[in-house]
């Protein structure tokens, strides 16, 4: 496998394994022990670290190396509003019917419906940029996305109807939806990152 596969894939990998939580927050990520986890040398692993270091997917502290972003209210109370700002600059004067009615693709979970909604409308409705800053938004919004219905008791109920408003070609509706939306999460901060704490094992 060629170096830039070798790094891509290790990339992937590791970003995925942020997602999905299996990298405890604070956890350092060595890159020697990365390469066996993973299969690769640590030039690839270092590479990869320092993509994700571009997109705050880790961090990196001087004598410490990089480590799993540890969630606080702070942050993720401004990449709530990063999001619902770049969301709502792309719907900023659309009208309904500016385009037809589309079905989400479906997804294996709430957290990567809610990716696929947000996804699809940069898609229809961004430029290159937009999609790209949204796309790494929802990266790192992706374990506050799975907390989130354990502190909203109607999570499925909202999502449903975000999505039959777009999938329909409602923009008039789904606007203040999305409004609404970001507005909870953001003064719900602190109940989703408990919840995202403590989803990972004390040790």
């Amino acid at each position: 496998m060629s170096p830039g596969k070798t790094t891509y894939r290790v990339y992937d990998l590791l970003k995925k394994q942020i997602m999905d939580g299996l990298k405890r927050p604070g956890e350092r990520l060595d890159p020697a022990r990365l390469a066996v986890e993973l299969g690769a040398s640590t030039t690839p692993v270092r590479d990869a670290l320092h993509q994700l270091l571009g997109e705050r997917m880790v961090e990196a502290w001087p004598r410490e190396g990089f480590k799993v972003p540890v969630p606080t209210e702070a942050a993720l109370r401004d990449l709530y509003a990063w999001h619902g700002d770049l969301v709502g600059q792309l719907l900023h004067g659309r009208k309904s019917g500016t385009r037809p009615p589309s079905p989400l693709p479906s997804a294996d979970s709430p957290a990567d419906q809610t990716r696929v909604l947000f996804a699809v409308v940069a898609q229809a409705y961004g430029y290159e940029e937009f999609r790209h800053a949204i796309g790494q938004a929802q990266d790192r919004l992706h374990q506050a996305r799975a907390a989130e219905p354990q502190v909203f008791a109607d999570y499925f109920e909202e999502l449903h109807a975000l999505t039959e408003s777009w999938s329909s070609g409602r923009l008039a509706d789904l606007r203040p939806q999305l409004a609404r939306y970001h507005r909870r999460r953001h003064g719900h901060v602190a109940e989703i990152v408990a919840k995202m704490i403590a989803c990972f094992p004390q040790t």
